[in-house]
């Protein structure tokens, strides 16, 4: 994903998404059995960030996981 908003919801399964280099994205990550992971750097603002991104993620059991694309 590079832009805009996404909305990424499922009651059991695994989400799994990436994000391209250079975007500055918003995470709004839950899920109520399972792990969240997102290796990416915490920052406070966008900077020189080309794109910006805002993901909603739920899942109700399974994990979700965010990498670099």
């Amino acid at each position: 994903m590079e832009r805009g908003a996404a909305v990424l919801e499922t009651g059991a399964g695994a989400i799994e998404f990436g994000i391209r280099e250079g975007t500055a994205a918003f995470l709004d990550m839950r899920t109520r059995a399972g792990s969240v992971s997102q290796p990416l750097t915490e920052v406070r603002d966008a900077g020189d960030a080309k794109e910006t991104l805002k993901v909603r993620a739920r899942a109700g059991m399974g994990d979700i996981a965010v990498r670099r694309a």
